[in-house]
């Protein structure tokens, strides 16, 4: 951290982080430099309350998290809405998938393997959409009377996840969308207001959108 702030502070250029945030209180961002991007908290939450609504009434609904260790606060902020919400919910996380579709997809089937006669899978909410993709995947690929109704929510938004999304029968049904193209667009602005000395602000936090299946 303290090369990075000395890097900035050398600069003469404006510096625009996104992704992930540098700095944890805004009064250490150097004075060139300000953040754009998603809460990766929040992406939790959303999905959270969306598996909240579609699994409330269920008997001890049983989720499966599939993450990382990178953006952790995904995994642990879903994980508290659910707990809030759903007193007997019973989530199992995997965080060493490191958003590899691959593993994703063998993490869950090696799940649903070892799940004792006549239990079930409500759900699976993936901490990105290459994983999600992963799950679904893995879905398919088995014949489990545990994991017919499974749903799949994942995180990012991309153009594959929403086509599986928007096709009937299809395990994923939701998916918290980082739109890429205002992202981008915002950093832009950003850059051209810094570059011509106009006031921004250091911390700049995108709302983000559940992209859901209709019926």
């Amino acid at each position: 951290r303290d090369d990075l702030i000395m890097f900035c502070r050398n600069s003469r250029l404006p510096v625009v982080f996104t992704d992930i945030e540098p700095f944890d209180k805004v009064e250490e961002y150097p004075d060139n430099t300000a953040y754009i991007g998603y809460n990766t908290s929040e992406l939790g939450e959303l999905a959270g309350r969306w598996l909240v609504k579609n699994l409330r009434g269920m008997d001890r609904p049983h989720v499966l998290i599939i993450a990382s260790r990178e953006h952790c606060a995904r995994q642990q902020r879903c994980e508290q809405v659910l707990s809030s919400a759903l007193p007997d919910v019973r989530i199992t996380t995997n965080d060493e998938c490191e958003f590899i579709r691959s593993r994703a997809y063998n993490a869950v089937r090696t799940h649903i393997r070892q799940l004792d006669p006549g239990q079930h899978l409500d759900a699976i909410f993936c901490t990105n959409d290459e994983m999600a993709l992963g799950a679904v995947d893995a879905l398919s690929s088995l014949s489990s009377p545990a994991s017919r109704a499974t749903l799949v929510i994942g995180i990012d938004g991309v153009l594959e996840a929403k086509e599986l999304i928007d096709t009937p029968q299809s395990p994923l049904r939701a998916t918290v969308v980082q739109d890429t193209h205002r992202l981008a667009g915002s950093v832009v602005n950003l850059l051209q207001k810094m570059h011509r000395g106009r006031p921004v602000p250091k911390r700049t936090i995108l709302s983000a959108e559940i992209y859901e299946a209709t019926t």
